[in-house]
């Protein structure tokens, strides 16, 4: 077992913590090694990304090289991602994709990636990669849809249903336990933080109403008057699920759905109120936050100015030469903030620079192929991925840009409609896939 880790994204502990599960799951005999991989990512294409680093650093995991008709060394599991093009994906030898039903055209692949991806997104990354290793490990699992009870089985096509009907069953039971421990998972949580919060809540209310920058914004302030009118429905939820900790197993699958509204509430405010801390501290006075905060923006710029789209000779010129000055224009403004962090006009002139850095991501967005802005938003002030100006004047850094174009542009060359890519660019015929989060 590996954990390859070149640009030391996942910290030893955590490395550690990965190896020691992973040892403890139960693997078809077929699986003679696993082998875990976390790279930033180069391409939308992280089939491409991963056989060209495993050729480079770890040939011996392709004895028949990289090119057409290559696979991957007989006995591997290979689990991926790139942190920065936001992809996930898993990889075989050709025993271990037939013992484990992760081959093309298998729901199986596609569930194993899914279920990576909820800890993907949070930038836990050692737990992605395990989720998808436990799931890959289950070839009885498939992509999730509504609940469905395994008695319809034997009701299909009479006796040639039963062919199939264990492995139905088992897939359904295996769903229904993890459901279960999710359901107490979150009650427990609302159980354990609920009554603290509630108390600081007029606190918190307080604080929120008392920021006065242009970052916040009034929609920030209707973002954080619906997560606090959904807290105060809290209590009342909870009194009618009529749950305890030690409520059986039935109880809580029946109540999961009710019980995922109320986390999602208190989860929210704990969110909320982290960031109207940070941008509170940051209107204060703050420069240690103000300083974190140019630091990350600083570098997001730097990101916008390496993407390859900015370099493209086909598409508009003259507008992409616009969005670089743009670009250069804001890091100088960044930097001189930098010799000001405790200067009073300090948001003012931070929410301007901020104002021009989306005006570069907006055209920069117009010359991105696949890209489907409209599709998708921002993280609100309950999400634990906001920062200080989302929502201003409609602002997204690049790094968001970049994953949704990522994502789009993965779902639009994809193979079939599954959301899993399979294809490799040169010719490689390696088993598995990838998909993006």
């Amino acid at each position: 077992m590996k954990v390859e880790n070149p640009a030391g994204t996942i910290k030893p502990n955590d490395e550690r913590f990965l190896i020691q599960e992973t040892q403890k799951i139960d693997f078809p005999p077929s699986v003679k090694s696993v082998t875990y991989l976390v790279i930033e990512g180069r391409s939308d294409n992280l089939n491409d990304d991963v056989v060209q680093w495993i050729g480079t650093n770890r040939p011996d995991l392709v004895p028949d090289g990289t090119d057409k008709g290559g696979t991957w060394k007989l006995g591997e599991l290979i689990v991926a991602v790139s942190t920065e093009k936001r992809h996930n994906g898993i990889y075989c030898g050709n025993d271990v994709c037939s013992d484990l039903k992760l081959t093309p055209g298998d729901g199986h692949l596609q569930r194993s990636l899914d279920d990576m991806k909820p800890s993907l997104r949070d930038q836990k990354w050692a737990a992605g990669l395990l989720e998808g290793t436990k799931a890959a490990a289950d070839p009885s699992l498939e992509p999730e849809t509504s609940d469905v009870d395994p008695r319809v089985v034997g009701g299909i096509g009479g006796g040639v249903a039963v062919v199939g009907g264990g492995i139905a069953i088992g897939a359904y039971a295996t769903s229904r336990k993890k459901k279960i421990a999710t359901a107490k998972e979150q009650f427990s949580h609302i159980s354990a933080t609920y009554g603290d919060t509630a108390q600081r809540l007029d606190q918190i209310d307080i604080r929120a109403n008392s920021l006065s920058s242009p970052l916040a914004h009034a929609e920030l302030r209707s973002q954080w008057a619906t997560i606090r009118d959904d807290f105060l429905q809290v209590h009342d939820q909870v009194d009618r699920l009529g749950l305890t900790l030690d409520s059986q197993d039935k109880d809580f699958y029946a109540k999961r759905k009710d019980i995922a509204t109320a986390h999602a509430s208190v989860s929210a405010l704990e969110n909320a109120d982290q960031n109207i801390n940070t941008l509170f501290e940051m209107e204060r006075g703050d420069e240690v936050v103000r300083r974190r905060e140019l630091a990350a923006l600083r570098e997001d710029v730097s990101e916008a100015l390496n993407d390859k789209t900015l370099s493209n000779k086909t598409l508009g010129r003259h507008q992409l030469d616009t969005v670089v000055a743009e670009l250069k224009e804001v890091d100088g403004e960044l930097r001189a903030l930098e010799g000001t962090t405790a200067a009073p006009d300090f948001m003012d002139r931070f929410a301007l620079a901020l104002r021009k850095h989306g005006h570069a991501m907006d055209q920069l967005s117009k010359q991105m192929k696949n890209l489907k802005l409209s599709e998708h938003s921002t993280p609100n002030i309950g999400d634990s991925t906001w920062r200080p100006g989302y929502g201003y004047h409609g602002w997204y850094p690049y790094l968001l840009l970049s994953t949704w174009h990522s994502s789009d542009t993965a779902a639009a060359s994809s193979s079939g409609s599954s959301g899993v890519n399979t294809s490799f660019s040169s010719g490689f015929s390696g088993g598995g896939g990838s998909s993006s989060f």
